[in-house]
């Protein structure tokens, strides 16, 4: 059986700390160095996650941190590697937002309608994804990590 905790530390976390606006329902967040899934969001209480069967409730913004995007990552994520000119080029399963990294800029970025965006993070992705094609990321079965 799985962990179930809800009570919420306040202490601040200011190390790449996630603005609550930058969040949704089924983002994949780092908390206590752990990758988890947000399942509810309240501007009050914080936000509770879910990791397999562990769950932790009223979780503050400021302890969640960012993942950061790496090809493990965007393949577990749906995406599929390819070369490309300069770096590579990660095609989805679903929907036709195309990552592209970059090695001389050591910089991951989205192409949209022909506009590429640069990638802070896991969330990041999975938001502007979601907003400009209506195409959820998940990780396969119920996945966290």
């Amino acid at each position: 059986m799985g962990l179930t905790a809800c009570a919420g530390s306040n202490q601040p976390h200011p190390m790449n700390a996630i603005d609550p606006r930058d969040l949704m329902v089924g983002a994949y967040v780092m908390y206590e160095g752990q990758p988890f899934k947000v399942d509810d969001i309240s501007l009050v209480q914080g936000v509770s996650l879910s990791a397999g069967y562990n769950f932790i409730c009223d979780v503050s913004f400021a302890r969640l941190q960012p993942i950061p995007i790496t090809p493990e990552w965007l393949e577990r994520l749906g995406y599929t590697e390819r070369a490309a000119l300069g770096g590579m080029k990660y095609t989805p399963s679903q929907g036709e937002a195309e990552v592209y990294y970059y090695r001389s800029k050591d910089s991951y970025r989205l192409l949209i309608c022909s506009e590429q965006i640069a990638l802070t993070s896991v969330h990041h992705l999975q938001v502007l994804v979601w907003h400009t094609e209506r195409v959820a990321l998940t990780l396969p079965n119920g996945q966290s990590h």
